[in-house]
Order: C-alpha cells, then structure tokens, then sequence
C-alpha cells in the first residue's frame, strides 16, 4: 500500500482465515478459493477510509466516502480525535503525511462533526466518550 495506515494493522483477519477454511455450499462442496493478501489489502484500505473522519478532510467527501461503503452509522470516538501519546502521532497529524491537501485546514473533522455534524451528518446518541452518527443519504 505505500501508506502510514498499512503500519497499523487491525486484528480483524481471524475471520478472513475462518472463512477460507469453510466449504462452500453448492453441490460440489469444493473450497473457498480466496487469496488472503489481497483481501487484508482491501480490508486496510476500507479501514483507512474509515479512519478519514479522524483527518482534515471535508465532511462532505468523508461523507460521500461512507455512503460509497455503504455505512449507516459511525462511532466517533473523542479520545482518537484528541489524543496524542507524543508529537506528531495524532490521528490528524498521521493524516497530515498522508493527505498533503488538507492538511492547512486549520481544524480536524472529528472536532467539526463533535461540535455541530449537520448537515452531512446527524448526531443521534452523544456521552461523554463518543457520538453515533447517521449518515445523511441526500
């Protein structure tokens, strides 16, 4: 992938190995051909896209990005918009390497979208640790 977010492997592949082990249910009951590199390469890519409501980004493309994935909701955690264990290593200061032409906006989406998410998106449960968002379809 050539990117920071192929460093930041998530733990979601036990169910890719799962699943080509499992025989398929047709009549021949032949095996589930599946090459596993390319589908971690797909799952790190929807990950990262994702992740792009922690980057600078404008709402309406990381809007568009989740209605193309066919997302309903999001969980937008504050501690991954907020945190930094050290300079540098924020979730919009990562995005900052990666996406060059948003990097000057000023503030990340996560802050925008926690302060006022519409109209892009609607807030419908808020505590303390994270919003749920829908995703306006419109």
């Amino acid at each position: 992938m050539g990117s920071l977010f192929g460093l930041f492997r998530i733990q979601s592949y036990f169910p890719l190995v799962q699943e080509s082990d499992v025989k398929e249910s047709s009549h021949n009951c032949s095996p589930i051909r599946r090459n596993r590199e390319e589908e971690e390469e797909e799952e790190l890519e929807r990950t990262k896209k994702v992740y792009s409501m922690y980057s600078r980004k404008p709402a309406e493309e990381v809007k568009q990005t989740f209605i193309d994935l066919k997302v309903d909701y999001v969980i937008l955690e504050d501690s991954w918009c907020t945190r930094r264990s050290k300079p540098g290593c924020g979730m919009a200061e990562i995005w900052d390497i990666e996406d060059e032409k948003n990097r000057n906006v000023e503030t990340p989406l996560c802050t925008r979208l926690r302060k006022n998410p519409s109209p892009q998106f609607s807030r419908v449960f808020r505590n303390e640790v994270y919003d749920v968002l829908k995703v306006s379809k419109w």
